[in-house]
């Protein structure tokens, strides 16, 4: 091939740059350019002279500043009407306390507890690393509050290994979720939205709490839990007989304000009683249609009601309580007595429940003083005490009484939910079996049953009941409903009857 072939098919660079720059040339000659298209216009710039010197611009720039600072001074809202509307500026640590403030108290004690039971292990773990070699552990440093995710699941996990009561003895395996679950709303407060139950990051923490509830419930711990028990209707009569409830003296008309209000309105047994006050009061006398007389109670905030984001469109819980015939049982009277034994209005605090005097000064009984909040925990137990009623009682056993009293008269379930303020299905732990019905229940299954056992519609399940024949005795059928067998006794009246009329209802139906 001819070196003129050659060059016409491998292109050199300089060859490249050359013809390049030809086309770019020739291109260029081509165009019409912008300028002789448009027709030609003579354009005079003239200067604008100006009878103002720098220093007097700047001067005057100053003085617009200088306005507009005044006018976020707090001089410059003295004379505004509306300054009232607004409160001072809030700090981070002010917003802060706001978001403690969306636990309940009892929350915010847990919280507290976690933490700090975990510092300490965390510094009695550092310890042991330092002075004991051997154990070939390593010391934990990082504050709780800066730790990564990593840190947080390696320490948690040996946390809930190795931590104990004072005494030395294991918690629960419900208490150890509790703590882990607290320090995960202590990380919340923080900002930190971590889900230890759920977060793959989590997994050994996990695993491990998981391990160690399955080993305490084989080891019976936690098993039994601590409740409040009820107090039946026999009870109560006799604290009202031996007058350990009443009102002739201070501190029985207290106490027995607080049973009959906790009794009525299902308060829980904290927080709630705490909470009634005087102004803005959740607790009124009322007047209905028929000229009754009425207490009611409207709930604000409670435990499944505070009124935040999560609750805003839940109703608020109202109970009427209306008076009694017994003046003396009768909680509006009591309501009353008690206002009219209280100081006056603009000398008493904003808590309801007020300190009782030693020594009453004429119709006053009560201190401006609120109630201790230990002193108004112990109410029920004190009463209970000194009526000589054993078990575990606190202020809870009348919420407790209430739910179970309405649920042994066969009360339907929403409706016992409306008093108690229940918005889950966690209101059939109050479906308490009475000491009667336990001691019927163990005498069918022993075989010497000689009364009847019932159990309340609600429960849908197959009872066993007795029925005097006409001739004094007893009939039993024997019957087959599911998997398992049932024995049912059946009123013996009742199978006499249908069998007697079963063949004339057998003639009806053949000549239909």
């Amino acid at each position: 091939m001819a070196s003129s072939d050659s060059d016409s098919i491998f292109l050199t660079q300089n060859t490249f740059r050359s013809d390049t720059s030809d086309d770019s040339a020739n291109l260029s000659d081509s165009l019409l350019y912008i300028d002789e298209l448009q027709p030609k216009v003579k354009t005079k710039y003239e200067p604008i002279v100006s009878d103002i010197s720098d220093d007097e611009l700047i001067a005057a720039t100053l003085v617009i500043e200088e306005e507009e600072k005044a006018k976020c001074r707090p001089t410059a809202l003295a004379n505004v009407a509306n300054t009232k509307r607004f409160k001072e500026p809030k700090a981070d640590s002010d917003l802060l306390d706001f978001g403690r403030r969306r636990f309940a108290e009892s929350t915010e004690r847990k919280i507290r507890w976690a933490v700090d039971l975990f510092r300490d292990w965390q510094m009695c773990r550092n310890q042991k690393a330092v002075s004991d070699v051997s154990l070939n552990i390593s010391p934990i440093n990082v504050d709780l509050n800066f730790m990564t995710k990593d840190e947080v699941n390696y320490s948690l996990a040996r946390f809930i290994c190795e931590v104990k009561k004072k005494n030395g003895d294991d918690y629960p395996g419900e208490t150890l979720h509790e703590l882990v679950i607290s320090i995960q709303l202590y990380f919340d407060l923080r900002g930190k939205s971590y889900k230890f139950l759920s977060d793959p990051d989590f997994l050994q923490l996990r695993n491990t709490l998981d391990g160690l509830m399955k080993e305490r419930a084989k080891a019976g711990l936690g098993i039994r839990r601590k409740q409040a028990e009820e107090i039946t209707v026999e009870e109560e009569e006799s604290l009202w007989q031996k007058q350990i409830l009443g009102s002739s003296s201070p501190s029985q008309l207290l106490n027995t304000l607080v049973y009959s209000i906790g009794l009525n309105f299902a308060l829980r047994g904290g927080q709630e009683h705490r909470n009634l006050r005087w102004k803005s009061p959740q607790l009124q006398i009322l007047i209905d249609g028929n000229g009754d007389k009425f207490l009611r109670y409207t709930e604000d905030a409670s435990k499944t009601n505070q009124g935040d984001l999560k609750h805003r469109h839940i109703k608020p819980k109202v109970v009427d309580a209306y008076e009694s015939k017994v003046r003396e049982r009768c909680i509006v009277t009591l309501f009353e007595e008690y206002e009219r034994h209280c100081p006056p209005e603009d000398q008493r605090p904003d808590a309801f429940y007020l300190r009782p005097l030693a020594q009453p000064r004429g119709q006053v009984w009560y201190a401006a003083q609120p109630l201790g909040r230990h002193k108004l925990a112990q109410v029920v137990a004190e009463v209970c005490r000194q009526g000589g009623l054993a078990g575990y009682r606190t202020n809870h056993s009348l919420r407790a009484s209430a739910a179970s009293r309405l649920y042994r008269e066969n009360v339907d379930e929403q409706l016992i939910c409306e008093v108690t303020g229940h918005r889950s299905n966690t209101v059939r732990n109050y479906k308490r079996t009475s000491e009667n019905l336990k001691r019927k229940i163990n005498s069918v299954i022993q075989g010497r049953a000689s009364g009847t056992v019932a159990c309340t519609p609600s429960a849908k399940k197959l009872a066993t009941s007795t029925a005097t024949t006409p001739s004094g005795g007893t009939g039993t059928d024997s019957t087959k409903d599911s998997p398992r067998n049932f024995t049912v006794t059946v009123n013996v009246t009742l199978v006499w009857f249908c069998q007697f009329c079963t063949p004339f209802l057998k003639i009806i139906v053949l000549q239909v």
